[in-house]
């Protein structure tokens, strides 16, 4: 790998592939054997990311739902009105719940 030019190790890092030494294979190659070495998603975070996403799936569905429901009545010409606000309500509690863990988690790591 090339030398780091700042102590920080916050310099730009471009791959030029016309350069017959630096490769994007030999980057990638360097890189993923940095990666193994380092352990990124483990414990509670990896849990609560998946979580997250779980729940992004979920509302997505359920609005495609709504939305599904919102064309079929705007097809009929009556009006619509949402069912209630529950999702909302009920994803912002578990994102507010969530969130509190996620806080406390890195707390507790930061120690």
């Amino acid at each position: 790998m090339p030398r780091r030019t700042s102590k920080t190790g916050s310099e730009l890092f471009i791959v030029d592939n016309s350069d017959d030494d630096w490769k994007v294979q030999r980057y990638l190659h360097d890189w993923c054997g940095l990666s193994k070495a380092i352990d990124i998603a483990t414990g509670w975070s990896l849990w609560i990311g998946v979580g997250l996403i779980a729940l992004g799936v979920v509302v997505s569905v359920l609005a495609s739902f709504e939305y599904f429901r919102f064309v079929q009545l705007s097809k009929q010409g009556r009006s619509y009105l949402p069912r209630t606000a529950l999702l909302a309500v009920i994803v912002a509690a578990i994102l507010g719940f969530l969130g509190i863990v996620m806080a406390v988690y890195l707390v507790l790591i930061g120690t």
